[in-house]
C-alpha cells in the first residue's frame, strides 16, 4: 500500500511559554489553534483542480486528519496512488500538494502561536 502522511504540531515546542504552560486556558487555546490549522490544511488539499488533476475526486476525498498524542496532528491520504502524485515517478512529475499545504500552514501556525505567546508573556 502506498499512502502518505505528515504530522505537524512540533512547532509548539519552539514557544516554551506555551508548551510548558500548566494553564488549561492556554492549553485549550493552543489546541484550538492547531485544530483550526488542521482544518485549513484539509480545506486547501480538497480544493478542486489545485496543483493536480484529480478526475474522479478520489484523491481529494481521501484526505484525513487525526489527532495524535500531545499537540500533534496527522494529515494523511490512503488513496493507492497518493504517494505517486505527491513524490512523482519516472513518468509523473511530483506535485508536492501535502508538503506545500503543510509548509503554508506552519507559517500561519507560527504567526498564531507567536501572537498567543506575546499575550501570555
Amino acid at each position: 500500500m502506498s499512502n502518505i502522511a505528515l504530522t505537524f504540531g512540533d512547532t509548539v515546542k519552539s514557544f516554551p511559554v506555551l508548551a510548558n504552560s500548566k494553564s488549561r486556558k492556554i492549553q485549550k487555546a493552543v489546541k484550538d489553534i492547531l485544530t483550526k490549522t488542521a482544518n485549513e490544511v484539509l480545506r486547501e488539499l480538497r480544493i478542486p483542480g489545485k496543483d493536480y488533476n484529480d478526475r474522479t475526486g478520489n484523491l481529494r476525498a481521501s484526505w484525513r486528519k487525526r489527532k495524535l498524542k500531545g499537540y500533534k496532528w496527522r494529515i494523511s491520504n490512503r488513496a493507492k496512488y497518493a504517494s505517486f502524485i505527491e513524490y512523482g515517478t519516472s513518468k509523473i512529475e511530483a506535485r508536492r500538494m501535502l508538503h506545500r499545504a503543510l509548509y503554508n500552514a506552519r507559517a500561519r501556525l507560527r504567526r498564531r502561536l507567536g501572537a498567543l505567546a506575546r499575550k501570555v508573556a
